[in-house]
């Protein structure tokens, strides 16, 4: 399965969203639900491509070491703009790296959506 591409992309999100049209009709929380249905999604696409699912969870766990890491540190030392900046390029590098990887064909911590996930995660920052 791909993002927006073919008929089972389409299916899943038809089921996962009529779900939730139901769950939101009885008046139960989305939370858990719109988590699971997330994660369900992105395995079925990148069930396809294991080393894409091994990038994206690297990932995960980079990004949310950094964003703990600055958060504790801020609360520690306050608002510091070496340790602010040191983050938001910490945060940049795995973007870089499937960018430079990219031109050199070999193609490291490239996945669907890094970009906007790297946007994310300085944002969060």
């Amino acid at each position: 399965m791909s993002y927006y591409e073919g008929l089972p992309f389409y299916l899943a999100l038809l089921v996962f969203l009529a779900i939730a049209l139901v769950r939101g009709t009885l008046e139960k929380p989305l939370g858990r639900y719109g988590l699971f249905a997330s994660l369900a999604i992105m395995f079925c696409v990148f069930a396809e491509n294991p080393a894409e699912l091994i990038y994206v969870l690297i990932f995960y766990v980079w990004s949310m070491a950094l964003i703990f890491g600055y958060a504790s540190l801020r609360k520690k030392k306050g608002r510091d703009a070496n340790i602010y900046h040191s983050a938001v390029i910490l945060s940049i590098l795995p973007l870089a790296m499937s960018k430079i990887s990219g031109a050199l064909h070999f193609g490291l911590f490239a996945f669907t959506g890094i970009s906007y996930l790297s946007f994310r995660v300085i944002q969060i920052i």
